[in-house]
């Protein structure tokens, strides 16, 4: 690892803008009552999966636009911060699903599918991340609520995805990209980051950060940093109606680049960009039966602010 770690450091410090090395800065994020921010966020997948020698292809692409209104503290030092989707476009594409587009702007003309409901019901979802003192994550809550029209089979498959611990864990290691501490150009340092999928499943990431310095963007100064996944750990929970369990995994980010542009006067992430591949081979147990498998998945994804 050693000679991966000296790699990414001569990366780092090849790539550094025009901050003197000696130089530091500290990015502090700054929440505003009443302000509000909008964010439009773009994800993309592509997954190939070989088991037993069958090779099985799917792909989403989904926009959403998020909107946040930061409330004011209370005597106790805690602010909420309330989120709504604005808008949800998505296209997914699966054996025995086929493809299915669906655009919250005009939710009656989705294709008619299994998750057609939660995609309409995600649409309309709304949550409050509340904050305490030294702006750390206390909650997100809420979250569930868009979904309690859908059936019992429905709501049972996004349990795991809409808990509140989940929830509040993700959105303290989104905070944690960004340190408040003095940075000086060259600097890294590592987060683990957990998604969790559906089944059962979810992928936890090392991600290896590094300030770069100050950059321009359309006459605007930002702090640049830059981002790699280095290592992805796959788990597998029990349960559900078929018993799956991980036998063995050795996936690997084979490639991995990322950017984040904050804004120096607020401590906001206004850009990002990132895009991982993973390859590798895993054995899972079906029912008592191994099945080998074969995985190459690409994630991309990218954010802007907006009004």
């Amino acid at each position: 690892m050693r000679h991966v770690f000296l790699g990414w450091a001569a990366l780092c410090w090849a790539l550094m803008g025009v901050a003197p090395a000696s130089a530091q800065v500290t990015i502090s994020r700054k929440y505003v009552e009443g302000e509000e921010r909008a964010q439009s966020v773009d994800v993309l997948t592509k997954q190939s999966l070989t088991i037993n020698g069958a090779n099985i292809e799917t792909s989403s692409q989904q926009n959403m636009v998020v909107r946040a209104k930061v409330g004011r503290r209370n005597a106790a030092g805690e602010l909420p911060v309330e989120y709504a989707v604005e808008s949800l476009q998505q296209t997914i594409k699966a054996p025995g699903l086929g493809e299915v587009s669906f655009d919250s702007v005009n939710p009656d003309k989705a294709s008619e599918s299994d998750i057609t409901p939660l995609l309409k019901a995600a649409a309309q979802a709304k949550w409050v991340m509340t904050l305490d003192r030294e702006d750390r994550v206390l909650s997100v809550l809420g979250r569930e609520k868009a979904f309690e029209g859908l059936d019992d089979k429905q709501r049972e498959t996004l349990k795991a995805l809409l808990d509140p611990e989940l929830l509040k864990k993700q959105a303290q290691e989104e905070l944690d990209r960004v340190p408040s501490r003095p940075l000086k150009a060259g600097e890294t340092w590592e987060l683990e980051e957990t998604r969790r999928l559906d089944g059962g499943q979810s992928l936890t990431f090392t991600r290896r950060y590094c300030y770069v310095g100050e950059t321009e963007q359309d006459g605007t100064k930002l702090h640049r940093i830059d981002v790699t996944a280095t290592q992805v750990v796959l788990a597998i929970e029990g349960g559900g109606a078929v018993a799956i369990r991980l036998v063995k995994s050795d996936l690997k980010p084979v490639k991995s680049s990322g950017t984040l542009l904050v804004d120096p006067a607020t401590g906001w992430v206004v850009a990002e960009k990132h895009s991982t591949q993973i390859k590798g081979s895993v054995v899972i147990s079906v029912a008592g039966q191994e099945l080998p498998t074969e995985l190459d998945l690409l994630i991309e994804n990218s954010a802007a602010a907006r009004r």
